[in-house]
């Protein structure tokens, strides 16, 4: 495979974008909410998803929605399942994003589920 930017190309550059993943936002011993650790996660795509997961059997797609997404990032990216991604304003999909489940991988790197955050 090629460097991990390369992965880009097969991804149309409205979907392109730069979000902010929140690790770790609760409250302390005292009950107070506490900030969560900011990132910067460059060169990712943030795609609509389908309301249903993909299944091999299946014949018709799932509805697409705005209120799932995936997020798509080049190899070797961490995405924790109780993280928190921040989609920037301008983005079809902008706003604040739950993960949902374990990130898994894709053949040019990772993908995670979102939901967006009520």
């Amino acid at each position: 495979m090629g460097s991990p930017v390369d992965w880009l190309r097969v991804i149309p550059r409205w979907w392109r974008t730069t979000v902010t993943v929140v690790s770790g936002p609760g409250r302390d011993r005292e009950g107070r909410l506490r900030p969560g650790q900011e990132r910067v996660l460059p060169g990712v795509a943030v795609t609509f998803s389908s309301s249903e997961e993909p299944r091999a059997t299946s014949t018709v797609p799932g509805t697409l929605t705005d209120d799932q997404a995936r997020l798509y990032a080049p190899p070797g990216t961490v995405v924790a399942p109780t993280d928190r991604v921040v989609v920037p304003a301008g983005h079809p999909l902008a706003g604040d994003w739950d993960v949902t489940g374990e990130p898994g991988s894709w053949p040019l790197g990772v993908v995670v589920s979102l939901r967006r955050a009520r």
